[in-house]
């Protein structure tokens, strides 16, 4: 896995490599198992990794040197708090962490240490993940809106307020031009 930071340059349209680090083995450990998502968080200078196989959210510098982790923890469906499996993850502006996880029918919102602020629930059929559905891919708009892609075949965009309120829904699901399904 290549971690790129991207560098705007002043009056260029497209990103410029800063820096590249491929790293797989460190000292005999293993830091990647099917890492998913990967996001930049602009406001502390970091790059965000969802270590989907290790179940955890990693930090790392521009240069790539681990800044550390959290295990991402999930309440499941019974209640009972387990170590998750985190797929995708987008960092705000005010440095929070937003995490869609494999066992989860709910967005997380974490503080850098992992511990959960609070939660953004989608609408059915989205907030089951069995069938396949649940949050999948995730992303934070320049204006602080979250924009959640739905992972089974109902192929939606949820969009919420950067407070966590739903504002609307788009998308139809199928595969002709202008559907989505299985959004990842």
């Amino acid at each position: 896995l290549a971690l790129i930071a991207p560098a705007i340059a002043d009056g260029a349209t497209q990103p410029t490599i800063d820096s590249t680090l491929v790293m797989y083995e460190a000292n005999g450990a293993r830091q990647f198992e099917q890492p998913l998502g990967v996001a930049i968080d602009a406001g502390h200078d970091e790059i965000v990794v969802a270590n989907t196989g290790l179940g955890r959210i990693e930090f790392f510098g521009r240069d790539g040197r681990p800044h550390g982790f959290f295990v991402h923890r999930i309440t499941d469906a019974l209640g009972v708090e387990r170590d998750g499996l985190p797929r995708h993850v987008a960092a705000t502006a005010d440095g929070r962490i937003l995490v869609t996880d494999t066992w989860a029918t709910y967005v997380d919102v974490c503080d850098f240490r992992g511990h959960s602020l609070a939660r953004i629930t989608l609408p059915a059929p989205d907030d089951r993940i069995d069938g396949g559905n649940g949050p999948g891919a995730i992303a934070v708009g320049y204006d602080g809106r979250v924009l959640v892609a739905s992972r089974g075949k109902t192929g939606r965009v949820h969009v919420f307020s950067p407070e966590g309120e739903r504002l609307h829904t788009w998308g139809a699901p199928g595969t002709a031009p202008g559907q989505l399904a299985s959004i990842t």
